[in-house]
């Protein structure tokens, strides 16, 4: 399959290979965070609660660490714009 092709020949800084059960692991991983922060969000604007801003940023920081490291292993493919 194509996509197994893609997922493993995705090179970790170890030299190790991600298999594509790691990758969905880590995807759906992904996701629930982001779900949990937008919901904080929403929770903070609706609330102005200290507690719920904190617990988004840091969320917020997680997501942010997730993106870096995929772009950093070469998962995702960017251009960023000027």
């Amino acid at each position: 399959m194509a996509h197994q092709q893609l997922f493993e020949s995705t090179k970790y800084t170890t030299g190790e290979t991600m298999m594509e059960e790691d990758l969905i692991q880590e995807i759906e991983k992904f996701i629930t965070t982001v779900y949990k922060m937008r919901e904080l969000q929403k929770r903070y604007f609706r609330t102005r609660s200290r507690g719920a801003l904190a617990e988004s940023k840091n969320l917020e920081k997680q997501v942010d660490q997730w993106i870096e490291k995929q772009l950093s292993n070469g998962i995702m493919q960017m251009e960023l714009l000027d």
